[in-house]
Order: structure tokens, then C-alpha cells, then sequence
């Protein structure tokens, strides 16, 4: 599968997505003026994709935070699916989810992968 598909459609997707996340996580009980582990999901079909992404985003600056690797798992079903999990710790307001988001979609994007979306335990 090849995911290097419209940007445009995906970054607005993600944009439409963070506000009704962040209502979500306010209302069972998060703080949103505190610090959250933020945990960005990706996938890619070919490990080089996968690797370079995961080179990009070392290397990306997202509000004076740095990205986090996490783990690269096979997909159980297709040896040549990747899973990539990155996070970043900053307060998740709207302009900071919105900031990464867009990165990520870019980043993503550029090396032939998709970004799945994010996700955090709510912090009180």
C-alpha cells in the first residue's frame, strides 16, 4: 500500500479530530494545563520507510520538546506492515496538538508512511 496520499485531506482529518480528543479527555477528568505524554502512531509497509521516519522525527523540535521512540512492532498478519510509536511531553493545548499533528502528518507523508493519529492518558 503505498500511503503517500493527499496530505491536505489528512492534516485537515487531524485538525477536525484533536478538538473533540481534548473535550473527550477534559471531561473524564483531565488536567489540560498539565504536562501529558503525548503518543503519536504510524504506519509504514517497508522498514527503510519506517526507519527514516523515525530519523525525521528524532530530529524535529516540537515546542522546545523532543520526539521519543517508543517501539517499532511486525504487524501479526504482514511481516512487511510496521507500527511506529513516538511521544512528546508538553501541555496539550489545542495550538500544541495542532503544531504536532500537522508535523507529523507532514512527516509521515514525506517518507512514505501514514500517521494514524494520537492518544494520552488523562493526567489530573
Amino acid at each position: 500500500m503505498n500511503y503517500n496520499n493527499d496530505i491536505g485531506t489528512n492534516t485537515r482529518t487531524q485538525r477536525r479530530l484533536n478538538p473533540l480528543t481534548l473535550d473527550t479527555l477534559s471531561s473524564n477528568g483531565a488536567n489540560l494545563g498539565k504536562i501529558h505524554k503525548i503518543t503519536n502512531v504510524f504506519f509504514g509497509n517497508g522498514i527503510a520507510d519506517i526507519n527514516r521516519l523515525s530519523e525525521k522525527l528524532a530530529n524535529n523540535l516540537c515546542d522546545d520538546c523532543r520526539f521519543e521512540k517508543l517501539d517499532i512492532e511486525d504487524s501479526e498478519s504482514n511481516e512487511n506492515r510496521h507500527t511506529l510509536e513516538y511521544s512528546i511531553d508538553f501541555i496539550p493545548s489545542l495550538e500544541n496538538i495542532n503544531n504536532m499533528t500537522d508535523l507529523c502528518v507532514r512527516l509521515a507523508h514525506e517518507n512514505n508512511c501514514e500517521y494514524d493519529g494520537w492518544y494520552t492518558q488523562p493526567v489530573e
